[in-house]
């Protein structure tokens, strides 16, 4: 079929080459975006409609590759064989090539699909396919290295995959596992706190084995109650490493309680020097993260060596909390030269020698910091009431080395994938091909997806060339037309929501988090549902949150919320906006108001600190590049106030 169909089109290509090629290149998106959904629903129509106008397309093999996917099982294995072979080195088979796979090994097809297997997925790390790839050398006849590369691989702390059941019941059958084996896979299981998959390998071991993993399963779930009885436990290494285990568990819930059983089995076990530092060091950093009074003697009680940069960094922010400026400085110049180095702790330094008096050395401090920019490094500018220095610096464009960059197959894919909507597939296209280039090609491609309007993959690339200077490419104004449009209307500045869309989705219309949020705001659906009715907009589930001026007009009315909620705050509605209004309203201060960077410092989440600190910064960068003018951290920084206001 497609030996034909290819032969036909050749004899075309003369009369292609001579139409208006913009205009055709625009026709040619429009027929594959109509084609796109019917070929992966098996419709063949999709593709005879448009092979005259997308023969030389360079997503036609996508296209086609679609269509053969939804044939996969129904068609003969040679048609699909053979195009997978024509389009070896291209990705358009790669979708193509995994579920074709899976159906030779679901029809029993074991010798063809170990073939396909050995070629393209033996260096992989993907759990399916090597489970039936072991299932394939049992139905085929076992070799001398099945049974222990089965074996190793059944050797996991973690349970594998369904498709392995075979060939693990198989070992089971043969006697190839015994409670040796199972002893050890528990083992391995525990240290990994994969309990319930510890209690399934228990089942047929003896009472002693069961009981093994009672214990474990009682100290996760009640460890108070484990750890009060403990007088019947032998003085082993399993039962000392439970015991830690159940101490710093309990320490999240009840840190006093976690230490008065650590100070009563301290004593009756025999604990090592390192199981004693693991269990004293956990101890020190609980009690920081949670604000406990005596953190910070706890923490600079402990042996030096000890004491390493997280539970120092902990020790700034317990001395900041305190209001102890010189406990501050001696934490940060007892960190190691790389970790002080850092903006950061620079600038904490500098605001405690103001605090101590000592304001030319916190000057000399701000002066070097303001000299960059970054948050940190506009907090240290507005200490001084000094400019702010963007250092924006173009990256000029070789039109050469574009013309060539715009030849490359890879990226001349990853454009269409991008201009058609498969952004998914355009953005895994795109950073494969542009691994391979150098750093100044690297640097150029980053202007080439600016140009096409392509920003998350103009920001990465510019990263990853060096390219931290161009703003224009690290701060586009993306969707600024429906940006504008809806902060207008809210009251809401434009330049605020630019920086919450970077930070939370480099623009990307499609992206999906771990937790479900969606689209260039990342709105989840909950979110999305309640945001919706409340502008008494349609709500159309992820079609909605996946259409930019959708997503945009939630996540600017949600943003909208969050900041009249906070009484026009602006640092605690993005804390907000990424944390959610209700945990950001118990890390309020309780008696009295709080510096704003100080109240940054001490939010508990790494990732909201993170957050604030990107979005604040962007939202600066952005005004300046959309008013040439400064609009200073410190305006938009208010003090913090308590939680009875």
């Amino acid at each position: 079929m497609y030996r034909a169909l290819i032969a036909a089109l050749l004899l075309l290509l003369p009369q292609l080459a001579t139409a208006n090629w913009p205009q055709r290149l625009e026709d040619q998106r429009d027929a594959f975006r109509d084609a796109w959904q019917r070929a992966l629903d098996g419709d063949a129509s999709a593709i005879r409609q448009n092979q005259l106008l997308l023969a030389d397309y360079p997503l036609y093999p996508d296209l086609q590759a679609a269509w053969l996917r939804s044939q996969v099982g129904k068609i003969a294995d040679s048609e699909i064989d053979e195009f997978v072979s024509n389009h070896s080195g291209s990705s358009a088979v790669r979708d193509l090539r995994y579920r074709w796979a899976k159906s030779l090994a679901a029809r029993g097809q074991w010798s063809k699909y170990l073939a396909v297997y050995d070629t393209e997925y033996a260096q992989s790390d993907d759990e399916i396919l090597a489970c039936l790839a072991l299932t394939a050398r049992l139905r085929t006849g076992p070799d001398s290295r099945f049974a222990p590369d089965a074996l190793a691989y059944w050797m996991s702390g973690k349970s594998r995959a369904t498709e392995c059941d075979p060939v693990f019941d198989a070992l089971e059958q043969q006697g190839l596992i015994d409670d040796e084996h199972r002893r050890e896979r528990i083992m391995l299981a525990l240290k990994k706190r994969k309990f319930e998959l510890a209690a399934w390998l228990a089942k047929p071991m003896q009472d002693e084995d069961q009981e093994l993993v009672q214990k474990w399963r009682r100290m996760r779930h009640r460890p108070a109650t484990a750890l009060s009885k403990t007088d019947s436990l032998a003085d082993t290494d399993n039962n000392k490493e439970l015991l830690i285990y159940g101490v710093k568990r309990l320490a999240r819930s009840d840190f006093d309680a976690a230490s008065a059983a650590w100070s009563r089995i301290e004593t009756a076990f025999n604990f090592d020097a390192s199981e004693r530092r693991s269990v004293i060091r956990s101890l020190a950093l609980t009690s920081a993260r949670n604000h406990l009074p005596q953190a910070q003697e706890r923490i600079f009680g402990l042996e030096r060596h000890m004491i390493d940069d997280t539970l120092l960094e902990w020790g700034v922010r317990i001395a900041l909390r305190n209001g102890d400026w010189l406990g501050l400085l001696q934490a940060i110049a007892a960190m190691s030269n790389d970790n002080k180095g850092e903006s950061k702790w620079q600038y904490w330094q500098a605001r405690a020698l103001e605090a101590s008096g000592r304001s030319d050395e916190a000057a000399s401090v701000y002066a070097s910091l303001s000299q960059s920019r970054g948050y940190y490094q506009f907090l240290a500018a507005d200490r001084l009431a000094t400019p702010y220095e963007y250092n924006h610096v173009p990256a000029l464009p070789d039109e050469a080395l574009l013309l060539r960059l715009e030849t490359i197959d890879g990226l001349v894919r990853a454009r269409e994938m991008f201009f058609v909507e498969l952004h998914g597939k355009g953005r895994s296209e795109w950073d494969q091909s542009v691994k391979a280039l150098n750093r100044q090609e690297k640097a150029q491609s980053a202007i080439l997806a600016s140009r096409w309007g392509w920003h998350s993959r103009a920001i990465s690339t510019a990263a990853r060339a060096g390219i931290r200077d161009d703003l224009s490419l690290s701060y586009p104004m993306a969707f600024r037309e429906l940006f504008e449009t809806h902060t207008t209307e809210l009251g809401l500045p434009t330049t605020w929501a630019f920086g919450i869309a970077r930070s939370e989705s480099l623009f990307m219309p499609d992206v999906t988090s771990t937790a479900g949020a969606l689209g260039v705001m990342q709105v989840t659906p909950d979110t999305g549902r309640m945001t919706a009715r409340q502008a008494k907009m349609r709500y159309r589930g992820r079609y909605t949150l996946l259409n930019p001026k959708d997503n945009i007009a939630l996540g600017t009315f949600y943003l909208d919320r969050m900041y009249a909620r906070f009484d026009d705050h602006q640092v605690l509605a993005t804390a907000a906006y990424n944390a959610g209004p209700h945990r950001v309203a118990r890390w309020l201060p309780k008696d009295e108001a709080m510096a704003a960077d100080i109240w940054v410092e001490l939010v508990p989440y790494t990732e909201t600190r993170g957050y604030l600190r990107r979005v604040l910064a962007a939202d600066v960068i952005f005004h300046w590049r959309l008013t040439g003018e400064t609009q200073r951290l410190a305006a938009i920084m208010p003090p913090v106030p308590t939680s009875a206001n």
